[in-house]
């Protein structure tokens, strides 16, 4: 009986083998949350702006033209976007990653009202020596 055991125990059985992985298996998932983007209008083709936000690249930014768009506060519509203009966005990625917009904000003029940058700070001058 013991040399039945013994041979019991010595017989593994060994899992299937793995299947192949797949593109699907290791894609990252996709993201449903919401985002917001902003920057200036660099260019404008029909349904995407492409946005610079500072960084290396331009960010395109998808615009479906029956959302949710104002530009200066007044309702307006894709084609009111121009060149230069500010955009502020909330988006969703669409299948192929890119920003797909919810609602547009769009300013015309810079958000502080000022028509031109502020002046550059001057050079503090240095304390009289002390006597």
């Amino acid at each position: 009986m013991y040399a039945l055991l013994v041979a019991a125990c010595a017989k593994q059985q060994q899992p299937p083998p793995a299947a192949p992985l797949t593109v699907q298996d290791v894609a990252a998932p996709r993201q449903e949350s919401t985002g917001a983007i902003g920057g200036v209008v660099k260019s404008r083709d029909y349904g995407q702006l492409s946005l610079d936000s500072g960084g290396p690249n331009q960010i395109p930014l998808r615009v479906d033209p029956q959302m949710q768009i104002t530009r200066d506060d007044q309702p307006a519509t894709g084609l009111d976007i121009m060149a230069g203009d500010v955009v502020r966005a909330a988006y969703k990625l669409d299948d192929s990653g890119t920003p797909q917009a919810i609602k547009v904000v769009v300013n015309s003029r810079p958000v502080s009202g000022r028509s031109a940058a502020p002046p550059a700070a001057a050079m503090p001058v240095p304390p009289p020596p002390s006597r």
